[in-house]
């Protein structure tokens, strides 16, 4: 008897942890597309706004949250270069600082191009109060 329950305690286990090995390559996938989805609109905001190849690289910098000290040390450039770069960012895309520059990806990221609820017909995403 205690060798039958030992070998469904295995049975089971084994089970449950082929159920977590195909969770985790689904969850895998999703944040690949994700990463590849906000990397793909970065880039065509990026376009749209006309920034310079520098300009893009601190962009992307400062959407992943790295500070002017950080991102002038990565490119290897004075801080004030790094500071006029982001004036010019934010001049040309119309957002006035880091947390509107995040902001407008991750919502677009989650709710689709601003406007484009009605361009189809649909009602905006609301958010929770």
């Amino acid at each position: 008897m205690a060798n039958s329950s030992l070998v469904l305690a295995i049975v089971a286990e084994a089970l449950f942890l082929r159920r977590l090995s195909r969770e985790q390559a689904r969850t895998s996938r999703a944040l690949s597309a994700a990463r590849g989805a906000l990397d793909d609109l970065m880039r065509q905001h990026f376009d749209d706004w006309g920034l310079t190849p520098a300009e893009a690289d601190v962009a992307y910098f400062t959407i992943k949250g790295f500070s002017i000290a950080e991102i002038a040390g990565f490119r290897k450039a004075a801080e004030g270069t790094v500071k006029s770069q982001l004036n010019a960012i934010y001049r040309k895309s119309g957002l006035s600082g880091r947390s509107q520059l995040v902001s407008v990806l991750i919502d677009e990221l989650l709710n689709g191009p601003v406007g484009a609820e009605k361009a189809v017909g649909v009602a905006p995403a609301t958010v929770p109060a």
